[in-house]
């Protein structure tokens, strides 16, 4: 080996111990110790690490290999040092210093209005025809707030995180899976309009009149039949005028959640060629002359927020209803798509936890258990409901985790909250099956609980992305940090 890579290899491990050092230093100061220690252990073992690595890119040089050495080096530093971008947290004001699972006195004040509110929104939907919003659930929901908990409080909201409006959400979730995801759908629009629409005037009046009161029901057009939710193969398109300041939509939007009871669209429609800046978010409402909606599918599931297409002909928007700048739609729609995902994943862990806890009390309490025995005691539907509750709650602190890290805008969050959904939405379904394993043939009565949960949860794929477009969300952002 020559003087100067013998020179490289201590200065190299020495350079990557101070930069750990420092970075530990600083987690150290905002009460992380156990961070801290963590990370100059891992640094301790990058640093061997190196120098083997270097010592065996100086063999390959020595046999004239050396700019593949060189490479291979760079490319293993690369991959160490983006360790502390995958730990880096970015808030607007207050620094994050670990995830949190504990509640707030706030939301804990949250959660007891939750739970009410649930049990209203159950008897609603009792008495709700099919493919029927509940009127009198979403006025418990207006009269509470839960229409604008993401809408800052200057504009009339609760000021809410998405961490602190997913418990809402998980109690819901288990009296209405479909009412959670439309409530989902509106509260993600109302923060459309408060953060992208506050520089109009005509925005600003129609979030505070109409959505953030919950007076009217907020719904986001964006797939399209045959192609679903894929940005590339949308149709609809808005076409400006000579004075720049109307454009003409034309086009129709299918499967639109909520639509047949909704007042306020934000539909996207094409305005150029490519996906990134082609696309622009426009707000109307059901009263403009071209829109019309449809009649609900009929649907097996999402009975309670009923699903119907919306045609749009000729429907001249005023500049003003643009959501952000013109070409910004796909990007808003996703900052949007994040919050449902979160959140829908936060009420399907209850919905599946409901239906197993519903079947367990259904056979504890026939009566002919104490004739024939009780399933429960059968070996495999014990080990069955243990595995299935366990990843109920590794789902539940993934949803968690997802929400925190949306709050303090991570690198990583958009990932996240696809990856909480698909777990979340598998280990839901999973016990709805569970449930109906263990109660046997009476489980295969239409009313038990357990079916709807499981038609709810199958539909609920399709909502807020469905799972290719969220795996494919999820690689990104894996070869994006194995790329670093």
């Amino acid at each position: 080996m020559s003087a100067p890579e013998a020179v490289t290899r201590p200065r190299l491990g020495g350079l990557l111990r101070g930069f750990a050092g420092v970075v530990a230093q600083a987690a150290s100061a905002v009460g992380l110790e156990g961070v801290a220690g963590a990370l100059e252990e891992a640094a301790e073992q990058r640093a061997v690490a190196f120098d083997e690595q270097l010592a065996g890119a100086g063999e390959d040089a020595g046999a004239g290999d050396a700019s593949d050495a060189r490479e291979r080096f760079r490319r293993g530093a690369r991959r160490s040092l983006s360790m502390s971008r995958r730990m880096r947290f970015e808030a607007e004001e207050d620094a994050v210093e670990g995830l949190h699972f504990s509640r707030t006195g706030r939301q804990q004040q949250l959660k007891t209005e939750a739970v009410l509110f649930a049990a209203e929104a159950a008897e609603a939907r009792a008495a709700a025809e099919p493919r029927e919003v509940p009127t009198a659930a979403l006025e418990a929901a207006a009269r509470r707030g839960f229409g604008r908990m993401v809408v800052p409080r200057a504009a009339g909201g609760l000021g809410l995180g998405c961490d602190a409006a997913a418990c809402v959400f998980e109690e819901l979730g288990g009296a209405d899976l479909p009412l959670a995801g439309l409530l989902a759908a509106h509260n993600a629009a109302a923060h459309l309009l408060a953060e992208y629409g506050s520089g109009s005037q005509a925005l600003t009046r129609m979030l505070r009149q109409h959505v953030a009161p919950l007076s009217s029901l907020a719904a986001l057009a964006v797939s399209e039949s045959p192609a679903g939710s894929d940005p590339r193969a949308i149709t609809t398109f808005a076409e400006k005028d000579i004075s720049g300041q109307f454009s003409t939509l034309n086009g129709s939007k299918a499967w639109v959640a909520g639509g047949a009871s909704a007042e306020v669209f934000l539909v996207l429609a094409r305005t150029g060629v490519t996906v990134a800046k082609g696309m622009t978010l426009f707000a109307i409402t059901k009263s403009t002359p071209g829109v019309t909606v449809g009649r609900p599918a009929a649907l097996r599931g999402w009975r309670s927020a009923p699903v119907a297409p919306l045609q749009l002909k000729g429907v001249v928007v005023r500049q003003e209803n643009v959501l952000g700048r013109e070409g910004q739609g796909a990007e808003l729609l996703d900052s949007a798509g994040d919050l449902q995902r979160v959140w829908l994943a936060a009420a399907a862990v209850a919905c599946g936890e409901a239906a197993l806890a519903a079947a367990v009390e259904a056979v504890a309490d026939d009566p002919l258990t104490m004739l024939y025995g009780n399933s429960l005691e059968r070996q495999a539907h014990q080990t069955d409901l243990a595995r299935v509750r366990t990843r109920l709650q590794a789902a539940r602190l993934m949803v968690r985790a997802a929400a925190q890290q949306l709050d303090c805008r991570a690198s990583t969050a958009s990932a996240d909250a696809a990856t909480a959904k698909v777990y979340a939405l598998r280990a839901a379904q999973e016990a709805a099956a569970c449930a109906s394993r263990v109660g046997g043939w009476g489980a295969l009565e239409s009313e038990r609980p357990h079916h709807s949960a499981l038609q709810d949860l199958q539909a609920a794929d399709f909502v807020a992305g469905p799972l290719d477009s969220l795996y494919g969300k999820i690689f990104a952002e894996m070869y994006r940090l194995c790329t670093l």
